[in-house]
């Protein structure tokens, strides 16, 4: 008998939006590895695109990706296939066999890597994270200096995009608003557990969270 398909829970959203967050929350359970933003592992491959910038590239454990313990014999001979820039499949069983989970979470934000995923042999779950607008600029005004309008358009724009595609992919979706997560971290984390069984911790999610081993 064959294993179930690796899963993934990709969290798709706008930059600001709290994507990092869940991505810690989701990844203190126990059968979870939080994998941050899978997508800058094509700077690590051959042929990365020409803004690449491998070398400013830290993991949470506080070395290169390359020296980690995690990723660096993951990405050691990994062969470069489509849009990611290595093969997703291939990634993943090794990180699965590394680790000895099979339940990944991927927050690269975006959707055209979640297109990718979604037409591999893979279980993609998708949480689509979205944040009011005034907090995403509030955001950018600290760091990108962007005009709230700009932001305002762009965040209406994507959000409607991302939806319509979403429907298109008959994908499994959760949508979450980050103003519930943020007021009520139990209630919303109890309800992604119910929805795809998953283990997240639902009480003192800080000492969780702190007891946790992340190479995002």
């Amino acid at each position: 008998m064959s294993a179930a398909p690796i899963q993934v829970l990709y969290i798709l959203g706008a930059g600001h939006s709290g994507t990092t967050l869940l991505n810690l929350l989701l990844g203190a359970a126990e059968d979870t590895v939080a994998l941050g933003e899978v997508k800058y592992g094509a700077w690590l491959m051959p042929g990365a695109p020409a803004d690449a910038d491998p070398a400013s590239l830290r993991c949470d454990c506080g070395v290169h990706p390359t020296e980690c313990e995690l990723w660096g014999p993951t990405f050691d001979g990994l062969p470069p296939a489509g849009p990611s820039g290595f093969d997703d499949v291939e990634l993943f069983a090794r990180l699965a066999r590394h680790t000895g989970v099979r339940r990944f979470v991927d927050s690269s934000k975006g959707f055209q890597r979640l297109d990718h995923l979604l037409g591999q042999p893979l279980d993609v779950k998708v949480i689509h994270l979205i944040r009011d607008p005034r907090g995403i600029a509030a955001g950018h005004r600290r760091r990108a200096h962007k005009h709230w309008l700009e932001v305002g358009l762009h965040w209406s724009y994507t959000n409607s995009l991302n939806h319509a595609r979403l429907l298109q992919r008959g994908a499994d979706v959760f949508r979450l608003r980050y103003d519930d997560l943020a007021r009520h971290p139990e209630a919303v984390l109890t309800r992604l557990n119910q929805r795809w069984d998953l283990n997240v911790p639902t009480r003192e999610l800080v000492a969780a969270v702190n007891a946790t081993a992340y190479h995002n």
